[in-house]
């Protein structure tokens, strides 16, 4: 079985800055742009790389996910401990790939706090061979 996790849009960008101007949260700075494909273009160069990501590969998917939807979303990583109710130093390390195995019930929460539902699903594995 293939394992995926999404993260999908719930409610408007806007709406979740709303929600973060509301409660008094600065938006003044901007979140990081991450461009996935680049990422892989350049790490890829890198000896040991492919065995290292193959072996992450649903990490990097769900990492990918997350800094696309809390780009779409507007928010940094302040903004989205601010909504969680955590620092963000800790949302740090949920959006680092290997470095932290987070519950379901953590990604739920941060998928609403970018705006997104949570989705998981299992896969069944195409066959091998003929």
């Amino acid at each position: 079985m293939n394992f995926v996790v999404s993260l999908n849009d719930s409610i408007e960008a806007d709406e979740v800055v709303e929600l973060y101007t509301a409660n008094g949260w600065s938006a003044a700075n901007k979140p990081v742009a991450h461009d996935h494909e680049e990422f892989i273009a350049r790490a890829s160069k890198r000896e040991g790389f492919t065995d290292a990501y193959e072996a992450l590969k649903l990490e990097y998917q769900l990492t990918n996910q997350m800094l696309e939807a809390r780009a779409r979303a507007g928010l940094t990583q302040d903004a989205v401990a601010g909504i969680m109710g955590t620092t963000k130093s800790a949302i740090s390390r949920l959006e680092a790939v290997g470095k932290h195995a987070p519950s379901i019930a953590t990604l739920k929460r941060y998928a609403e706090a970018v705006g997104c539902d949570l989705q998981v699903k299992l896969v069944p594995q195409k066959a091998s061979g003929t």
